[in-house]
């Protein structure tokens, strides 16, 4: 799917990265994905970007916490 939408002129992203750069380790592996126009996604990998960027806990910390 991220394939046929880069084709035609889309971009296809897990937040932090392309989603055909991802590499599975385990069979059954997730990962979340947005599909869209260039520019939506572009504005979704800001927004990530921005919140890593504010000191929001990652999933390291809050199993920590627990």
């Amino acid at each position: 799917m991220s394939f046929l939408i880069e084709q035609a002129g889309g971009k296809s992203s897990t937040g932090h990265g392309r989603v055909l750069d991802v590499v599975p380790t385990a069979l059954h592996q997730r990962c979340p994905i947005f599909c869209g126009s260039a520019d939506d996604i572009t504005d979704i990998e800001n927004l990530y970007k921005a919140h890593t960027a504010s000191g929001a806990p990652n999933k390291q910390q809050a199993k920590a916490k627990l």
